[in-house]
């Protein structure tokens, strides 16, 4: 515990949790201010110390108070996450005195995460390597808002970027934030890093984030700050684990129901099929809400004719492809001329005829001109 302006300074730690273990893997420390035995709310205590000048002051007692509440908890195999503010820091010197005065604490389990605050770039990344020359664990926080920016990203290579709650809030309510966290986490991944989504609150957020390939959690659902008296790592680790079965079962049902659709989606494209004109095609795509748009593809990869789209709104960007371009470089044209398949499914793309999210399956009309019949299916 340290004292800022009369302010007892204390840590609560939030439990963070890793998918790859189902276990507790750490805890961030949070900094609470305490007058009276009444709580001064974080943003009220740095705002104060803002208004004084003293900003890094309150920064560097906050840091130590977390290095003392973790050493308390005792338990040194977890990683504690502590917040480091570049803006706040003096120079050179005040960061190696931070680190000189860490005794007895494994770096290799200290996580440096770092706002993205505004700061000399030269300075943050000298910060950096010095970090991990240590042994650290760094991690850019609140990905996603702010100063964010891929530059910082491409540059520091965090070991774990944690994603603003920003992006993870209703998140099940958003196909564009599921899109923009599922491609952060590939990003990160492809950098050798770990994806941790923070600020988790509903159920529907986990198990979405889950889907998203997300690696580590942490948020209200699985557990508020707490002081570290009160932690009990055994109910933690059951009460994550408990959501983890939750998520098995929900993507069991999910598996089951694509399953079903797309055995629909063939039920419906053979009986296309039976009927290879215009006419058949328009008339299938008004009856069917979930069909977007179908078209015919010769041996060469060449549209027949014109394709059959759905008619409302088309952005000026996209448009449906006519009779006689050729699509011979669409996955779906190649699985079925060059690998033989007789039906195929493609993953979920944006499609280029009308700018919707878009799943297209192509089925092999045989004959002595063979045709590969396209039809673009809405999930």
């Amino acid at each position: 515990m340290g004292v800022f302006e009369g302010i007892d300074i204390r840590s609560y730690l939030q439990p963070i949790f890793s998918v790859k273990t189902q276990d507790l893997v750490g805890f961030e420390a949070l900094c609470r201010g305490f007058k009276n035995d009444n709580m001064v709310y974080p943003a009220e205590l740095f705002k104060f110390a803002n208004s004084l000048g003293k900003l890094g002051e309150l920064e560097e007692i906050c840091r130590y108070s977390a290095i003392d509440y973790y050493k308390n908890l005792k338990q040194e195999n977890k990683i504690i996450f502590i917040n480091f503010d570049m803006s706040a820091i003096k120079d050179k010197n005040s960061l190696e005195e931070f680190i000189f005065n860490l005794k007895g604490v494994n770096f290799n389990y200290v996580c440096i995460e770092l706002i993205e605050s505004k700061v000399d770039f030269r300075f943050l990344i000298y910060a950096v390597s010095l970090f991990k020359y240590y042994g650290f664990l760094v991690a850019l926080d609140d990905f996603g808002t702010g100063h964010s920016n891929y530059n910082r990203l491409s540059i520091i290579k965090p070991d774990i970027l944690k994603l603003d709650m920003s992006l993870i809030r209703d998140i099940h309510l958003s196909a564009e934030k599921q899109y923009i966290v599922k491609s952060l986490t590939n990003l990160i991944h492809n950098l050798g890093g770990l994806a941790l989504a923070e600020g988790i609150e509903q159920e529907q957020e986990f198990l979405v984030c889950m889907d998203s390939g997300i690696d580590m959690f942490q948020g209200f659902l699985l557990s508020r700050p707490q002081c570290y008296k009160s932690i009990d790592l055994h109910a933690l680790s059951n009460g994550f684990k408990g959501y983890i079965s939750k998520y098995e079962n929900y993507r069991l049902t999910n598996i089951e129901k694509y399953i079903h659709q797309i055995s629909t989606f063939k039920h419906i494209v053979e009986n296309i099929a039976k009927s290879l004109t215009v006419e058949n095609f328009k008339h299938y795509v008004d009856i069917y809400d979930f069909i977007r748009a179908i078209y015919l593809l010769d041996w060469e990869g060449n549209v027949v004719f014109d394709t059959v789209l759905k008619r409302n709104h088309i952005k000026p960007l996209f448009k449906p492809a006519k009779k006689g371009d050729n699509l011979s470089f669409k996955e779906y044209f190649i699985h079925i001329r060059y690998y033989g398949k007789d039906f195929y499914v493609s993953d979920p793309y944006i499609s280029q005829a009308d700018g919707k999210q878009c799943i297209t399956i192509s089925y092999k009309i045989s004959g002595d001109y063979p045709l590969i019949l396209c039809i673009d299916f809405t999930l």
